[in-house]
């Protein structure tokens, strides 16, 4: 059985980085593979390989033109009828401009899974 993780190594990183390159480093135990991920990719490697993106409206004019705090959107199409709709009209240059501007990549929440995007909960109770 140990032989068969040293040959076939199943412990694969996962980071965008090392997935780019080839071979993609392999290790053949979990301990090998988080000490690469934490020395290669951080500490915190966990809430920053990718980081899925985001869109910002943080337009600070009063209701109703505007809101008063920064609102985030899971998707490009939610940002945009958001702008639209609330803050509009704009031409569809305008729109992809803003777009474009309003992208931010953050850090995943610490009680996110970074392989399924699920929230982690606590089993200590």
């Amino acid at each position: 059985r140990e032989h068969v993780k040293r040959d076939w190594k199943p412990y694969v990183c996962i980071a965008e980085d090392c997935a780019k390159l080839h071979p993609v480093p392999s290790f053949a135990g979990s301990r090998q593979w988080e000490r690469h991920m934490r020395k290669t990719h951080s500490a915190r490697w966990s809430r920053t390989i990718y980081k899925q993106p985001t869109w910002i409206c943080d337009i600070d004019s009063k209701p109703p033109a505007g809101h008063i705090k920064t609102l985030r959107f899971a998707t490009e199409l939610e940002f945009l009828e958001h702008i639209q709709e609330s803050h509009g009209p704009f031409t569809s240059q305008q729109l992809q401009t803003m777009a474009h501007q309003s992208i931010v990549f953050l850090n995943r929440a610490e009680d996110i899974c970074p392989f399924c995007c699920f929230l982690i909960e606590d089993d200590s109770s």
